[in-house]
């Protein structure tokens, strides 16, 4: 695995723990909101990359 290699479940922690921070600071926030689907959309690309990453049989 090369250095510049993107790890999606590091991405994902990533993106909910920002979202927790923001969530505890501005509870009732669009970038409350925004965060929420981020998260949402970044778990559906960790799953897919893993379908992805499958061998075709």
């Amino acid at each position: 695995m090369s250095v510049d290699t993107l790890k999606p479940r590091i991405i994902v922690e990533t993106i909910e723990k920002l979202n927790q921070r923001i969530k505890e600071r501005f509870p009732e926030s669009g970038l409350n909101k925004v965060c929420g689907q981020l998260s949402l959309i970044a778990k559906n690309m960790e799953d897919r990359a893993d379908w992805i990453g499958k061998p075709v049989m």
